[in-house]
């Protein structure tokens, strides 16, 4: 097609051909574009702009777009526009923005705006790619809900070390402002001993060898105290599988490390044998007072058996039973009087307290056993005993005399 006016030939094949495609691309294209003019007022709107605002196009062209910005975001949508306006060239921003649709609904957007000048520089109109963000900003707000009331310190950690994120309870377990907290190193906070115990597992992590891990430390207050934490530290990665940032869930057990400091002082210090044993009789765990009491060292009692090995034989039968009893019943603990054998070969009377201790599934988990050693007062009682009834046979031929 060769037009001639005056002598100048003009093709505008490929004008025409470059115009079609610009349109299709407007027309078609998944974001939303929208022109509007330097008035303010939309002067074309492509399908997924319409789309997301609810509108068709003609009820949309004459408006301004003013009336379907959110009241709160029209002062920094103007500022935009004054901004390119003042630029020289072609210039552009990015902003995110809230649109109010036909049916009084709001939508987050990411748009990018540039301003379209004609051939002479002169402001021609605004052109904006709006893109729906409602989703992503939905997930980012119960993120931030989550983050923030979360009852477990959450804090993101670069791989240098630096606090990049920190939510109030973390804040809250040290004593110290968020931007105190964004201020500072990881290491800062935590006990000197426990500054290096997780590098290998870190490296583990960094090689995606695994996923997390977890562990207790001692973190220091900004008081100066200390507290004891479980961390369950995770890696982010971007889509390429770099990594990004490390999260750390962050736990204050200091509580929990106190009770079990009380317990512990209880069982090492207690008057009377304390053992922990599997349900067949394996030991777990034993007490000082049980070590002395049978002679043993901890390491040797700890490979040996409560009813195989130190059970008196005429005693084990009825050992099983009442474990039987307690695994197959609702009974909570069972006591008896039975004979254990010492290191020595000796035999010593004991009385226990046998209970069981189950898993939160109801399953087994571990008994528990309180032992006394009641020798020498048996010894004492059958004395009694003898001298009692030697006493009584003695009265009894007087009296026959």
């Amino acid at each position: 097609n060769i037009y001639a006016t005056g002598g100048i030939a003009i093709d505008i094949t490929e004008r025409h051909a470059i115009e079609q495609r610009n349109r299709a691309t407007f027309e078609h294209s998944p974001a939303g574009i929208v022109h509007t003019g330097i008035d303010g007022r939309f002067i074309d709107a492509n399908p997924a702009a319409c789309a997301a605002l609810g509108y068709e196009r003609a009820e949309l062209l004459g408006k301004n777009f003013l009336e379907v910005t959110h009241k709160d975001d029209r002062d920094g949508s103007l500022r935009q526009r004054e901004h390119l306006l003042a630029s020289p060239g072609t210039g552009k921003t990015s902003r995110e923005k809230r649109y109010v649709r036909k049916d009084g609904t709001v939508i987050w957007t990411a748009v990018s705006t540039a301003l379209v000048r004609r051939s002479d520089g002169a402001p021609d109109y605004f052109m904006t790619m709006i893109e729906d963000i409602s989703t992503r900003r939905a997930a980012e707000r119960r993120f931030r809900m989550t983050f923030e009331q979360a009852t477990v310190g959450i804090v993101h950690t670069s791989l240098d070390d630096r606090y990049l994120l920190a939510n109030q309870r973390f804040c809250e377990m040290l004593g110290y402002t968020v931007d105190e907290v964004l201020a500072m190193n990881t290491l800062e906070v935590v006990h000197p001993d426990d500054r290096r115990t997780d590098m290998p597992r870190r490296q583990l992590l960094l090689a995606n060898a695994i996923k997390s891990y977890s562990g207790e430390k001692r973190f220091r207050r900004k008081d100066g105290s200390y507290i004891w934490v479980n961390r369950t530290v995770s890696l982010a990665r971007d889509e390429d599988g770099t990594p990004l940032h490390l999260i750390r869930v962050i736990e204050d057990i200091s509580r929990r490390k106190e009770q079990e400091e009380r317990f512990h002082a209880t069982f090492e210090q207690s008057a009377v044998g304390i053992a922990l044993n599997e349900p067949d009789g394996r030991y777990i765990s034993m007490n000082d007072c049980l070590c002395r009491m049978l002679g043993y060292t901890r390491e040797e009692l700890l490979s040996k058996n409560a009813i195989d090995d130190i059970t008196h034989p005429e005693d084990r039968q009825a050992s099983r039973e009442r474990i039987a009893q307690l695994l197959n019943s609702d009974v909570s603990h069972v006591y008896a009087e039975k004979r254990y054998l010492c290191k020595d070969g000796s035999v010593i009377r004991i009385t226990r307290s046998l209970s069981l201790v189950r898993n939160p599934d109801g399953s087994p988990r571990y008994l528990i056993s309180m032992i006394t050693d009641v020798t020498g007062q048996r010894a004492t009682e059958d004395l009694f005993t003898t001298s009692f009834e030697q006493a009584g046979v003695g009265m009894s031929l007087r009296l026959a005399g």
